[in-house]
């Protein structure tokens, strides 16, 4: 019970930070498909193309959805209606040449020196942790320290100020030092 108590408070550590992340994220990859093919994005063919059959139904059952519900679509709206895997997804190798290319562009504070697949990888690390963390599952047996500074890494790639503004909110480290001992 107490690795069980303990795994709980530890996920609960990591939210302020995954909660900045997601945010950052989605708001970085729908500002850079604003720029690229308008106010709205989630209307243009050519996106549409780019996305295939599967993305692209995704994207017009929330753009209906938020029809129905509200009468209108905006930007705004279409980032926080699509999940954090959708935009996960947008970084996928399948999308390098067309969106992300150059990596800089749509992610100016990234290090030069950080490759595409550096950058997806990070992001599909983080994914999983989020999920993992998000669907309630057990983390104690993971490498938090690794996940911490893969996911401080990419919050700083994306938006250096929100990193700077939650790093001292979190308190997954002084929580991952609580760890209960093992009874013998």
């Amino acid at each position: 019970m107490d690795l069980y108590d303990w795994n709980l408070r530890l996920s609960e550590s990591f939210f302020p930070l995954l909660g900045t992340t997601e945010i950052a994220f989605r708001n970085a990859v729908s500002s850079h498909l604003l720029r690229i093919f308008g106010p709205k994005w989630w209307d243009h063919d050519e996106l549409h193309d780019v996305m295939g059959r599967k993305a692209k139904g995704i994207v017009l059952r929330a753009r209906d959805k938020r029809l129905s519900e509200k009468g209108r679509v905006t930007h705004g709206c279409m980032t926080a209606q699509l999940t954090f895997g959708f935009w996960v997804r947008m970084v996928l190798p399948k999308y390098e040449a067309v969106l992300w290319t150059p990596l800089e562009a749509a992610f100016p504070d990234i290090p030069a020196t950080v490759t595409f697949s550096e950058f997806a990888d990070t992001c599909a690390l983080t994914a999983a942790l989020r999920n993992r963390i998000f669907h309630h599952e057990p983390i104690f047996e993971r490498a938090i320290t690794e996940d911490y500074a893969t996911t401080m890494r990419l919050l700083a790639w994306l938006d250096p100020q929100m990193a700077a503004w939650v790093r001292p909110k979190l308190r997954t480290m002084q929580v991952l030092r609580e760890r209960p001992r093992r009874r013998t």
